[in-house]
């Protein structure tokens, strides 16, 4: 699942590694740090709720691409990451060289890609989502209710809510950063449904209510 390869082998993005000096006669050579890997991992609204544990299986780059096996490591997903954040997995990256023991190991970096949602869209802590009403619901206003990551909860539509209207939730969004205890918002698109096909009886009904509302 690891991606970038840094042109001198190993994983790359942050693949640079300290600079040393020289060293002259017979000391023995610095220790140089392992290089850095950088990689993606998807990551879901229930993890960005709630945290998560992930056991992951890194592969590591040969002279001739990525080898078959690799360590097998616990990685932590914060709770209240975003899209595009780097998450710091301390000490998994590339061994370090040199001295006695070797350098110090570099870093992974996993940069949270989020994972499609079947009911939102996700933009940083907010999400969206589209709830369709009845017209008569949209004029005369109306309890509806939506899924959300803290469960099922009602809203109130206004009367007279045009179709396109955008309300806002709040709370109701992915937890953000620190303690996890504020939260974005959920906006919610009102679309007007309307039917497929209208009966005899049906059409009657429109028609008076065409006539009232001139």
């Amino acid at each position: 699942m690891f991606g970038r390869r840094s042109p001198g082998g190993g994983f790359g993005g942050f693949g640079q590694t300290r600079g040393y000096g020289s060293t002259g006669g017979n000391a023995p050579p610095p220790q140089m740090r392992g290089r850095d890997i950088e990689a993606e991992i998807l990551v879901t609204v229930d993890e960005i709720m709630n945290g998560s544990e992930r056991i992951l299986t890194l592969q590591r780059a040969t002279p001739h691409g990525l080898s078959t096996t690799g360590d097998t490591v616990r990685i932590r997903i914060p709770k209240g990451v975003t899209g595009g954040q780097l998450i710091r997995c301390a000490g998994l990256g590339e061994p370090g060289v040199n001295g006695v023991n070797g350098g110090e190991r570099g870093d992974l970096f996993l940069r949270a890609i989020v994972q499609r949602h079947p009911d939102f869209s996700v933009n940083g802590h907010d999400l969206r989502c589209d709830v369709s009403v009845a017209p008569w619901d949209a004029v005369l206003g109306s309890q509806q209710s939506v899924s959300t990551p803290h469960g099922r909860i009602t809203f109130r539509v206004p009367e007279r809510t045009s179709n396109g209207t955008e309300m806002r939730l709040r709370g109701k969004g992915l937890p953000k950063a620190g303690d996890g205890s504020e939260f974005g918002d959920l906006y919610v698109r009102i679309l007007i449904d309307i039917p497929e096909s209208v009966s005899e009886e049906a059409k009657v009904h429109w028609e008076q209510l065409r006539e009232l509302a001139r």
